[in-house]
């Protein structure tokens, strides 16, 4: 079989391996490691068909969301991805101007786009669960602490995800190798584009226990394999 077919076959898989069924991501992940295996191949090999870095705007504003800003990046590390934040200044007329962020998301192609869904399913899912959950009476901290807590159960479950399957020991090399080398590459990216990066932390200003606790249960019932097209 022709090499660029085995390394598109190869490259689905491991997009069909971020599966949130356990069963499937577990078949995806065995079916890949044994092509590469089968046709003497290394990640390093099936990276070299595609662009290294992809980019994308995930979200745009000029008043930041921390559960937004905090979704992002929990949607971005599920995916093998990395988040970047940038500032510019817009002049919105002659005597005023407002500071613009933008969050970008780094990584392979696939990688990028499966991001990209995923954050405009999953911030649809919380705005709709919380007016499910809220009344106009209530102060808008109020509804922004209980659309943190669904960010976090949210977050939280893509990381026990991640991990579970990073720990399944037919596939642990494999995750491990491609994160790693994922990452690898867009810090590369970024040096040779001379970005100077640094973390951030993200603090809501007022945070209503009782919200965020009953947001956080709601979290756990909002699906995250329903961004996948075709899946049910």
């Amino acid at each position: 079989m022709d090499d660029n077919l085995i390394v598109e076959k190869i490259k689905k898989l491991l997009a069909l391996a971020k599966s949130s069924n356990e069963n499937e991501a577990a078949a995806a992940l065995a079916k890949a490691h044994k092509l590469l295996r089968d046709y003497d191949l290394t990640l390093e090999d099936v990276e070299a068909k595609e662009q290294s870095v992809f980019c994308l705007d995930l979200l745009t504003f000029s008043r930041e969301q921390a559960w937004k800003a905090i979704l992002a990046k929990g949607i971005a590390e599920y995916n093998y991805c990395k988040i970047l934040k940038s500032q510019s200044v817009v002049q919105t007329s002659p005597r005023k101007s407002k500071v613009v962020s933008c969050y970008q998301v780094y990584g392979s192609e696939v990688d990028v786009l499966v991001c990209k869904e995923m954050f405009d399913y999953l911030v649809k899912a919380v705005l709709i669960i919380t007016r499910g959950n809220s009344n106009q009476k209530q102060e808008t901290s109020h509804k922004n602490s209980f659309k943190l807590g669904v960010t976090y159960s949210l977050c939280e479950r893509m990381a026990r995800d991640s991990d579970e399957e990073q720990n399944q020991s037919d596939s642990k090399e494999l995750v491990v190798s491609y994160r790693n080398n994922r990452n690898a590459e867009i810090d590369r990216h970024w040096e040779d584009l001379g970005f100077l990066v640094k973390s951030q932390k993200y603090r809501s200003r007022t945070v209503y226990k009782d919200a965020f606790d009953q947001g956080f249960e709601k979290g756990k019932k909002i699906s995250l394999a329903k961004q996948i097209k075709g899946k049910k």
